[in-house]
């Protein structure tokens, strides 16, 4: 009986480099990145794949990264993939601002390098209050802040509270977490016209000292 082979052993006698048909470079990165160093060529690897190689090859990446063939238009994925190699990557000229978000979730600790209020995408500026707090007084733009997720400057910004609230731009519908997490400055943000009444259970967990106020509108 013929002893099984490897694998490797299986890689080895079939790829050839000359042969192989590197428009399907992507099935390399994500099957056979054990073998990175067998297969990789800078030349012959077809750039459209390179978010695979963040993906998948991200412990290569000195091997395969090259600024000029990496293909932005997937800058997520070395932000995911490859964030302990910021500074070799992050190129503001280059990287897809469209993208800019997931750099406060990975990068936040690089925030002070990436950061720039014309170019980060500000439909996402949730992000910026969840994973980006610490640097509040540094990104936050009442003008440019996306206020229909008023509830995460609620929820990871309290403490800047009399920095953001503003009455007239908070969404409204959100008013159940100002009771939650900022009931300590309930006479400076309730008010009964606009306070969210379907969750007035949050007032009498969360605000029961000021029951003589709210109390008169149920």
């Amino acid at each position: 009986m013929q002893d099984r082979i490897s694998f490797e052993e299986y890689f080895d006698n079939l790829f050839d480099p000359e042969t192989f048909d590197w428009l399907l470079s992507d099935y390399l990165a994500k099957f056979c990145s054990k073998y990175f160093d067998k297969w990789f060529d800078l030349k012959k690897f077809d750039w459209i794949y390179s978010h695979y190689l963040a993906e998948y090859c991200s412990e290569h990446f000195d091997k395969w990264f090259d600024p000029e063939k990496f293909n932005w238009g997937y800058s997520e994925y070395i932000v995911i993939h490859c964030p302990e190699h910021f500074d070799k990557w992050f190129d503001p000229e280059k990287f897809d601002w469209d993208y800019s978000y997931y750099l406060t979730k990975y990068n936040s600790e690089y925030f002070e390098k990436w950061f720039d209020p014309e170019k980060f995408y500000w439909s996402y500026s949730n992000y910026l209050a969840q994973y980006c707090s610490e640097h509040f007084e540094k990104w936050f733009d009442p003008e440019k802040f996306y206020w229909e997720y008023s509830d995460y400057l609620v929820k990871f910004c309290s403490k800047y509270f009399d920095k953001w609230f503003d009455l007239k731009k908070f969404n409204k519908k959100n008013s159940n977490y100002l009771a939650k997490y900022c009931p300590e400055h309930f006479e400076k943000w309730f008010n009964p016209e606009t306070f969210n009444w379907s969750y007035s259970s949050y007032l009498t967990k969360y605000c029961y000292d000021y029951k003589h106020i709210w109390g008169e509108n149920i």
